[in-house]
């Protein structure tokens, strides 16, 4: 799938009047933001994921987060499964706010936390 399509399949399962299809429906006949926002999903590194926040399969995102999330506790699952011993923890980041990632803006923590 090239980055074309893959702008289109967004487009067509975001939600209507979602932060993120307003934002793709932005760079309509874009090319170039287009290529680079969808040319490849983003890189899960030795810091972990980091990129541009933004709508796209090369951004910082809810979605790429999340498919990085889901991918991570597969392969915990598995290790599980297989040695029945369990993996080394993973930690929440320290920076402020972490816990709550949101695209183009960072909701206040709860009160009690």
């Amino acid at each position: 799938m090239n980055a074309q399509e893959r702008y289109q399949e967004w487009l067509t399962k975001l939600p209507d009047g979602s932060d993120m299809k307003k934002e793709l429906l932005a760079i309509a006949g874009n090319e170039a933001e287009i290529t680079d926002r969808f040319y490849q999903e983003i890189v899960f590194g030795t810091a972990g994921l980091r990129g541009i926040c933004g709508a796209g399969t090369n951004r910082m995102n809810e979605l790429t987060v999340g498919r990085a999330t889901q991918g991570l506790a597969a392969l915990r699952h598995r290790f599980w499964r297989e040695t029945g011993s369990k993996p080394i923890s993973s930690r929440r980041f320290a920076r402020r706010r972490s816990f709550r990632m949101r695209c183009g803006s960072w909701d206040a923590p709860p009160e009690s936390t």
